[in-house]
């Protein structure tokens, strides 16, 4: 399971799991503070992103003024591609009027983390800590080390995680061998069967996702890992849906396991 570069996909991924960069020193991650302007998620009371309530989320997400400037942001910073700076028609910056109406609802994690939702994050911390590729999960667990070793060593941390989210992970790994042979396969015939498998080991996912994530937040704690997840993984991320794709009461449903 690639993790580096990896695109997060709602509907559509803006930007990778964790940009290809190093730095120098292995300090660890700053929370992010959100942006002082008007209408962006500034954090009620000041809470940090991970103490955010669903509701609190909910009516920050879809607020049409914080949805309109995070859609400028992003198409400011070049994230939204060519089609929407050829929509804007001057440039990649989306001018504030009545005609600059987003295209849908971005978030971007380097900037407001608060305004995603742990069963958004929660695969990417699994992919990242149990990559299939030894090398490539070793370096996605140094990534995570600091924030770790505040609550916990992090080997011991690993072992409780794998042991909290054992069917979920076995899921994944599932799907991805079915991918490989998706990959492989020589015939149309057998395409079609290996994508009825694919659905069927999908199907239960939401459900083992949303169990997995209760079973950690029982083993390790909710804050130690929602602190994980909004300081460590969200902050690489980045998603815009479209309109229509995803509402309030979608985010619910899948936050409740697809129940």
């Amino acid at each position: 399971m690639r993790v580096s570069a990896v695109v997060v996909c709602l509907v559509l991924a803006v930007a990778g799991l964790y940009a290809d960069e190093r730095r120098a020193d292995a300090r660890r991650p700053e929370t992010v503070k959100a942006p002082q302007r008007d209408g962006s998620s500034l954090t009620p009371g000041d809470k940090p992103a991970w103490e955010w309530t669903t509701e609190e989320r909910l009516a920050r997400r879809f607020d049409p003024i914080s949805i309109l400037d995070r859609f400028e942001r992003a198409t400011a910073e070049g994230l939204m591609g060519r089609q929407q700076s050829e929509q804007s028609g001057s440039g990649p910056k989306v001018q504030r009027s009545a005609e600059s109406r987003p295209i849908g609802n971005v978030v971007l994690g380097s900037h407001n983390p608060e305004l995603f939702f742990p069963f958004e994050l929660f695969p990417y911390l699994v992919r990242a800590g149990f990559a299939g590729d030894e090398s490539e999960r070793q370096q996605n667990r140094e990534r995570f080390a600091p924030l770790i070793a505040e609550f916990s060593e992090p080997g011991q941390f690993w072992r409780a995680l794998e042991v909290a989210v054992e069917p979920y992970l076995v899921n994944q790994r599932e799907e991805e061998n079915l991918g490989a042979k998706l990959d492989g396969a020589t015939s149309q015939e057998q395409r079609e069967v290996i994508r009825r498998e694919i659905a069927t080991t999908q199907a239960p996912q939401c459900a083992l996702r949303q169990e997995a994530l209760a079973a950690a937040v029982k083993s390790i704690g909710l804050k130690n890992i929602y602190r994980l997840l909004y300081e460590g993984v969200a902050p690489g991320l980045s998603t815009i849906a479209r309109e229509g794709e995803l509402d309030p009461s979608r985010i619910k449903f899948i936050a409740g396991g697809c129940k």
